[in-house]
């Protein structure tokens, strides 16, 4: 699997209309997958630009967009037990750092697990119900700077 052209994500899958112009403010810089479907482990960086990514069918391709996706809301395609790459051990998460309203954080969700850690502007979360507040208050606020 080949990532093309400069890495960069303002061009984070849109899950929901509403949250276009949120997700084009948020930056993902790096995304860690430990057993997540077929990536035993992964570790990719972004730089500036937008980011394609190309192989062969079965690498993980559209892995990498759903574990992006289950990184910010919780969600995923499948049940988590089915995300999971079995037969091997430790423990199955995806970690992405990002940038949001020119802050950096961390975000941390695990598959094993309800587990979701964000530490961003300060704050360290634990609990997914504070992390869907915080992404709510900030996708206000990023509404409010484009009116």
């Amino acid at each position: 699997m080949n990532f093309m052209g400069s890495p960069g994500n303002t061009g984070l899958p849109v899950f929901h209309q509403q949250r276009r112009l949120f997700l084009a403010m948020m930056i993902l810089n790096e995304l860690t997958l430990r057993r997540f479907r077929i990536h035993e482990q992964l570790n990719l960086k972004f730089e500036s630009g937008v980011t394609g990514i190309v192989g062969r069918n079965g690498t993980g391709k559209s892995s990498i967009i759903e574990a992006i996706g289950f990184l910010f809301t919780g969600e995923g395609d499948d049940p988590k037990d089915q995300i999971i790459t079995t037969g091997q051990s430790g423990t199955a998460y995806v970690r992405g750092r990002f940038t949001l309203n020119g802050k950096e954080g961390v975000i941390e969700r695990s598959l094993d697990t309800s587990r979701v850690t964000l530490e961003y502007d300060g704050q360290k979360l634990v609990k997914a119900s504070e992390v869907k507040e915080l992404w709510a208050r900030s996708e206000e606020h990023t509404s409010e700077l484009q009116s």
